[in-house]
């Protein structure tokens, strides 16, 4: 079992990741999970009990830590943040304690997220 002092995953900055289009920002976790608490009805709960995603990668990280593919967020038409791929591992790491963590930003989306979240 990978403990809260333990964790420092290996983000894989390659995978699904397109320039053309999108950015990498490093982000601050807690300032992304307050808002997106209040902004997206797909939010996960801190340590959820029965959420089929989140369960199954953390039994995977946990019983094999390998590289992982990161978050991409973006911003709404009524400027709201949510996920277009990666809640539950950005949900696990939030709650394993990690701080900061590199996601993928649309372009289009960049100033607003970097001025919101940003580190």
């Amino acid at each position: 079992m990978v403990k809260k002092a333990e964790i420092n995953p290996i983000f894989d900055y390659k995978k699904d990741f397109n320039p053309e289009q999108e950015v990498i920002l490093n982000i601050s976790v807690p300032k992304l999970a307050n808002d997106w608490a209040t902004q997206d009805p797909f939010y996960i709960e801190r340590n959820p009990k029965g959420e089929e995603g989140y369960e199954k990668f953390k039994r995977s990280y946990e019983k094999n830590p390998q590289s992982v593919a990161l978050p991409t967020i973006g911003i709404d038409s009524d400027g709201n943040v949510g996920f277009y791929d990666g809640r539950h591992r950005f949900s696990y790491f939030r709650d394993m304690g990690l701080s900061t963590m590199p996601v993928i930003v649309k372009k289009k989306d960049y100033d607003e997220i970097k001025r919101r979240y940003s580190v």
